[in-house]
């Protein structure tokens, strides 16, 4: 009886030990025929936005000038000088008046015959506006330089501006009045033509005596704008 007891016992030793023995290797098996548990599984990535790269900007045209306006015609300001001119003379110059101190800057010959000449100013376009209109006085001078005409004689401001030069066909009249080629004050009045022709009438006194030459000349001048 002991015998069998003890058969049994071993008996149910031996089940549970190998019968724990196979259901380790199962499972084990089993584990090993699966993924391994520590197999990294990487999370999914969220999708980043792509950002459209900038387009480079077109360089700009530039931009054309707008047409200019196209002057209308007009009549041009020194058409040449008609035969007999009509000039208008202003009752008070703008903004410039007579000045008599050049007259202590002559020089003077009291040799010279006391005598006095009308004649006329030209070229006056090229050195004068409609803002010169009205009296004017200066001096006269020879111009031997002048590359157009060595007998020229400049008509010159009382402030040293050039404004025009004694008309050509008066210059042998001018040459017998000053045969000396003295410089010679004068006084007088500029003016324009309706068509738009400056000029000047002037009268031109040999310098003898400024005295005498002052008062020609101013006295000119009045009668003038009196005339007018």
């Amino acid at each position: 009886m002991f015998y069998v007891i003890y058969i049994f016992v071993l008996a149910f030793v031996l089940y549970l030990i190998f019968h724990d023995r196979f259901g380790e290797e199962g499972k084990r098996k089993t584990m090993s025929s699966g993924k391994p548990s520590n197999e990294y599984h990487p999370e999914p990535q969220s999708q980043v936005p792509q950002v459209p790269e900038p387009s480079t900007p077109k360089p700009m045209e530039p931009s054309r000038p707008a047409p200019k306006p196209q002057k209308p015609n007009t009549v041009p300001v020194n058409p040449a000088r008609p035969a007999v001119p009509t000039y208008v003379v202003p009752a008070d110059p703008p903004g410039r008046g007579l000045s008599w101190s050049y007259l202590y800057k002559l020089e003077y010959d009291d040799t010279l015959v006391g005598d006095v000449m009308e004649t006329e100013v030209t070229g006056m376009r090229h050195y004068c506006t409609l803002e010169d209109l009205g009296p004017v006085n200066g001096f006269i001078q020879p111009e031997p330089e002048n590359p157009h005409d060595p007998q020229a004689q400049v008509v010159i401001r009382a402030d040293g501006n050039k404004i025009g030069y004694i008309a050509r066909n008066a210059l042998a009249e001018y040459q017998n009045f000053n045969p000396t080629n003295a410089v010679c004050p004068f006084a007088g009045h500029v003016k324009v033509t309706r068509q738009g022709y400056i000029w000047a009438d002037i009268l031109v006194a040999l310098p003898s005596d400024r005295d005498f030459v002052k008062e020609e000349l101013s006295s000119y001048v009045e009668d003038e704008r009196t005339d007018e």
